[in-house]
């Protein structure tokens, strides 16, 4: 079995080559190999904790993808009434800053006192940007404000 590894680009990439007899034929087998180098690769991190409002904001002035998040809802703990409520965090395909309770594309609902983590290697794509708002509704249009704290927002995204 021979091993040799190529250089296929200036990224830290390498084919890595088998050969070996299988019933008799010599088979070559080929895949790519990411080598850790000082090019990181991985997703960029949006982070926030939330103020009083709806939270717009831009994570991405251009294309991207959403790969995950990790959203912890902390209004039961923050409100003056002890009375927890939901949280809806929205996200947008929009390159600039996102008019809450417009052009919404996901939702992430996260109950109170709770919190709510997702990671796709697929990713959801977004043609023109990413966006993000929070919001007390569920509805698309809502626009209720949340409060001061309420939340912290990890969006990771490419």
């Amino acid at each position: 079995m021979a091993d040799s590894s190529v250089p296929v680009s200036s990224q830290p990439l390498n084919i890595d080559t088998e050969q070996e007899t299988i019933a008799g034929k010599d088979v070559q087998r080929q895949r790519v190999v990411l080598v850790p180098g000082r090019d990181p690769r991985g997703c960029s991190v949006y982070h926030a904790v939330s103020a009083g409002g709806t939270n717009q904001a831009n994570v991405k002035a251009s294309p991207g993808q959403v790969y995950g998040w990790r959203i912890f809802n902390n209004s039961n703990l923050t409100d003056a009434a002890h009375v927890g409520y939901p949280i809806y965090v929205k996200l947008h395909n929009n390159a600039g800053t996102p008019t809450p309770g417009a052009g919404v594309e996901e939702t992430i609902a996260v109950q109170s006192g709770l919190s709510e983590k997702d990671f796709n290697p697929m990713g959801s794509a977004y043609d023109t940007g990413i966006g993000i708002s929070i919001v007390k509704g569920i509805a698309d249009n809502d626009t209720t404000p949340i409060s001061l704290d309420d939340c912290v927002v990890d969006l990771y995204f490419a």
